[in-house]
């Protein structure tokens, strides 16, 4: 991927809403409700904003969003993975194959995708259920 295709996976207020995370963060307020709401439908607090998003962060393990060319955390992982997304999804979540590309070091990556959800699988927990159980009992 192109570095400027960074743009359209990031919220288009990312970087103004990081600002205002450490803002309240260093002001002692990191339980501060951003301005905005947070990919067009949740609050978040100041504090779990930037945890969740600052490129730094441990948790930034699976960095599509930001299309990161640090994946440390991820490629190190050596066990058989599993992932799924739904055919619904935002492009952002839809990247499973860019997943299987960088996990480097496991050599059993298999990737679903569920027809007709996005991410929330409302319905499709019994069809979830069957692929997790399917997959487990094939390799362990």
């Amino acid at each position: 991927m192109e570095k400027n295709v960074e743009i359209l996976y990031r919220q288009k207020d990312y970087k103004e809403l990081i600002k205002e995370a450490k803002v309240n963060i260093d002001n002692d307020d990191g339980t501060k409700l951003l301005s905005n709401l947070i990919e067009d439908y949740m609050y978040m607090s100041s504090k779990t904003y930037y945890n969740w998003f600052n490129q730094k962060s441990n948790l930034d393990n699976l960095p599509v969003m930001g299309n990161s060319e640090n994946w440390y955390q991820f490629e190190s992982i050596n066990v058989p993975i599993l992932t799924f997304s739904g055919s619904n999804e935002t492009d952002n979540y839809l990247h499973l194959d860019l997943l299987k590309d960088k996990a480097k070091s496991c050599n059993d990556f298999e990737y679903k995708i569920i027809n007709n959800t996005n991410h929330f699988y409302t319905n499709k927990e019994n069809e979830i259920g069957d692929i997790i159980l399917d997959w487990i009992k094939n390799r362990f």
